[in-house]
């Protein structure tokens, strides 16, 4: 029943993707922005006075290096949670809507630094957890407020307003009271050790692309199979289910390997020098680009205020009695 709502869920519609399909999708991203950021590059040197052509810019990230940064800061992402002693709910969900945000944008564009704070905040207010900004920067050094929030409306419409994620939690209490009836020979204590770690292994590969491919029920049924198979085969023979054991033991595996794969920080350290000389300039506020852009709104603004104004005033001349 629950897998049915899941699969007429937007969650299901949007989210889902076979594994060739994220892999394509993430890499149009990376090769639509890279034509964009290199164009932006040679706009901002020419501001500067500076001759350049497309072989004089920094080399651009390529999708894997993307990708290098996206996981290296989702796994910070969750650890940050973990220090300020976030719900698991929160964690899950600011981290899916982290790694979400960059199926639609690049790391060239938007800071993944600052975009997963984002992302932690805004799962903090759709999950009516209230959380003040200013208390939720003091973790944050050299963080502020405004940088937090600067970017949470395009992080909304990265993810098309589906502020709501199917999560894998509510699914393993399902299962654990279910084996209670399907095989009730299981003693509690051993159907509630089963819950913590396999509620703890979980959350340490929240970061896996497995939740980019498959619906949380198979996930929890895979965490709990990682936690303690022989429970786990019992009541698949129990509930007549066996035709999913081979893809419950190949989604435990993807989840236990993501766990155990230790992220490279000198990799990702090196992934972001590279960064901060093909970032995107109309995101660096002391750039040419930028500098200019923003002055073009600002008289945009003027003359639009200036016109509404004159509308104004136009309007209180004429007599409306007469």
């Amino acid at each position: 029943m629950a897998e049915d709502r899941f699969r007429q869920s937007s969650h299901f519609r949007d989210w889902i993707f076979t594994e060739e399909g994220l892999q394509k999708r993430r890499i149009d991203v990376n090769q639509e922005f890279t034509k964009v950021v290199r164009q932006r590059l040679l706009e901002d040197l020419a501001l500067q006075n500076k001759d350049a052509s497309d072989n004089d810019l920094p080399p651009t990230l390529d999708q894997n290096e993307e990708m290098e940064l996206v996981n290296y800061y989702a796994c910070q992402l969750n650890a940050l949670s973990s220090t300020m002693s976030l719900p698991t709910h929160i964690r899950a969900t600011a981290t899916l809507f982290f790694k979400r945000f960059y199926l639609t944008s690049s790391v060239m564009e938007y800071n993944p630094k600052i975009i997963s704070f984002t992302s932690l905040y805004l799962a903090t207010k759709t999950n009516d957890h209230y959380l003040p900004i200013e208390h939720f920067c003091k973790n944050l050094p050299k963080t502020t407020p405004d940088q937090v929030l600067e970017y949470e409306f395009n992080v909304c419409q990265a993810l098309n307003w589906d502020l709501f994620i199917w999560l894998p939690f509510r699914p393993l209490q399902g299962f654990l009271l279910d084996f209670q009836v399907a095989i009730p020979e299981t003693p509690v204590e051993t159907l509630f050790e089963c819950h913590d770690q396999t509620k703890r292994f979980l959350v340490e590969t929240l970061h896996s692309d497995m939740y980019f491919y498959h619906s949380p029920s198979i996930i929890a049924l895979s965490g709990i199979y990682h936690t303690n198979p022989s429970l786990c085969i019992n009541y698949l023979q129990a509930k007549s289910i066996n035709s999913t054991h081979d893809l419950i033991v190949s989604i435990s595996s993807a989840l236990d390997s993501t766990k155990n794969a230790r992220l490279d920080r000198e990799k990702a350290k090196d992934c972001g020098k590279k960064l901060y000389f093909c970032m995107d300039p109309l995101k660096k506020k002391n750039s040419s680009l930028y500098l200019k852009r923003k002055a073009m709104e600002e008289e945009t603004s003027l003359g639009n205020k200036k016109q509404k104004l004159s509308n104004s005033t136009d309007q209180l001349d004429v007599n409306p009695f007469a």
